[in-house]
């Protein structure tokens, strides 16, 4: 809840001092790794478009399944808990790049019932409280979870 008065403090920092800067709204902390790493020594100066990342991480991702998973009934359904964070929005738009795939994505606690930050959720629950997430996806067998460091 606070991202958006701490962004709008450090905007009116920034055009307080006449800085240049690039507003890519709402981000996972590893996209904005990628873009501050690609923006400073791939493209130095050039803001990306995010879009960039998307295209990466899918085109990664289909290379390394290649269709494997898929076709020998490994995987064909991944459930997700997205912690009701912004990595469950940021998912649901990468999915959007991903072709060549019948992978269904499940996501749990996304974030649009309500839900708090990793309340009775999320990696960060099950790791400080040593079990699982309440709900359907805290009934699943060990194999079938999926807790996603993201993105």
């Amino acid at each position: 809840p606070s991202g958006e008065y701490l962004t709008k403090c450090l905007v009116d920092a920034l055009v307080a001092m006449g800085t240049e800067y690039h507003d890519y709204g709402v981000l996972t902390t590893p996209q904005l790794h990628y873009l501050v790493r690609n923006t400073n020594l791939v493209h130095p100066g050039t803001p990306l478009a995010v879009e960039n990342y998307y295209k990466e991480i899918s085109t990664s991702f289909e290379e390394l399944v290649q269709g494997a998973l898929i076709e020998e009934g490994a995987l064909n359904e991944l459930t997700v808990d997205g912690a009701n964070g912004v990595g469950a929005l940021i998912l649901k738009a990468l999915m959007k790049h991903m072709k060549g795939n019948n992978l269904q994505v499940n996501i749990t606690y996304d974030g649009t019932q309500g839900g708090v930050l990793n309340e009775e959720c999320g990696a960060d629950f099950v790791k400080t409280r040593q079990q699982p997430p309440s709900g359907e996806i805290g009934r699943m067998g060990a194999f079938q979870l999926i807790h996603l460091f993201f993105l």
